[in-house]
């Protein structure tokens, strides 16, 4: 009967604190930006690594490669370019809950961007979260999400290796954003032909 007892009140504590962490995600939700009225449909050359596909950028006019994924609730960025992009992390900025792919919950920096640009697709004053997310993949600077992306019709023509932005209308295959976004390390493949590395966030 004890255990039992224990039992429900750990599950209880796991359900209330989940449900915090839904509305600190409602709360906290990072901004979208707004798109650039000049902005057009662009066209880029993407790079496929096994079955990952690497977008070219600028964040603030610094040059990124970013994982497309258009699972991802949000963008975020590696500390490492947000340096490079002239991005101050205040110790009172606005924290946001992520789950890694081992169950940890982080609570990363919101910053505030003056533009984020993929081709001739921008859009500024989008919010970004400031995380090592990639840790051992040094070659990529983050990952492009959802906040960004749903400005945007995508397509993706992988034969010929480019994605097209099109502001027109926004895309409505890109998944919503879960209760608490997860986030899991990539896997590192030997060599870029490797087909099996997957990355995912959220799941």
């Amino acid at each position: 009967m004890h255990a039992d007892h224990a039992g429900g009140d750990l599950a209880g504590f796991q359900h209330c604190a989940q449900d915090a962490l839904k509305r600190e995600f409602e709360l906290r939700r990072p901004g979208t930006g707004q798109v650039v009225a000049t902005t057009g449909p662009a066209s880029v050359a993407i790079q496929a690594v096994g079955t990952l596909m690497l977008v070219p950028a600028h964040v603030n006019g610094a040059r990124a490669t970013l994982l497309l994924d258009t699972g991802a609730a949000f963008t975020i960025v590696r500390p490492a370019l947000a340096r490079r992009a002239g991005i101050e992390v205040l110790a009172d900025a606005p924290q946001f809950p992520v789950i890694t792919g081992e169950g940890q919950i982080h609570w990363i920096p919101i910053v505030r961007l003056r533009s984020l640009r993929v081709g001739d697709a921008a859009v500024e004053g989008i919010h970004v979260g400031v995380f090592e997310v990639l840790r051992g993949v040094p070659d990529l600077d983050g990952l492009l999400g959802g906040n960004f992306l749903n400005h945007f019709k995508l397509t993706i023509e992988r034969s010929r290796r480019r994605l097209t932005l099109d502001p027109s209308r926004a895309n409505v295959a890109i998944a919503p954003a879960p209760a608490v976004p997860r986030i899991e390390a990539p896997a590192i493949p030997s060599a870029p032909a490797a087909s099996e590395r997957q990355w995912r966030q959220p799941v």
